[in-house]
């Protein structure tokens, strides 16, 4: 039961380690590569659905009464390391990549955004 509502937060976090650690010079070409800004655009929507599953995910945990009653402060906390983490790995393991605060900043905002759509729906529909 347990990965039962985390298993589309995991997928998700594969996601963003394929945009995020492949090399942006093997990443195809775009229309949307021209649009300033997309890379901070793209870090805010990556993490923006990882807080909103993650919300989901660990509401669902009847069994984890604490992460269930926490799951928004474990959310962000969780968003922003994984951000910070992702930021890292790529400034100093990833050719072609490099850490960039205003990254980190977008991944913040990012799933603060997932976090408050997550809570309106939820308190809405329950």
């Amino acid at each position: 039961m347990f990965l039962r509502y985390l298993s589309p937060s995991l997928i998700w976090i594969f996601v963003i380690c394929y945009f995020c650690f492949v090399p942006s010079d093997r990443l195809p070409d775009s229309f949307f590569s021209n649009v300033p800004f997309f890379d901070k655009i793209l870090h805010f929507g990556l993490f923006a659905v990882l807080a909103f599953l993650l919300f989901f995910g660990l509401w669902k945990q009847h069994s984890i009464w604490k992460w269930r009653n926490n799951a928004s402060v474990i959310c962000f906390w969780f968003a922003v390391l994984f951000g910070l983490l992702v930021e890292l790995i790529q400034g100093n393991f990833v050719e072609s990549r490099s850490f960039e605060s205003i990254d980190l900043l977008a991944d913040s905002m990012g799933a603060v955004a997932g976090l408050l759509l997550a809570e309106r729906m939820f308190f809405k529909f329950h």
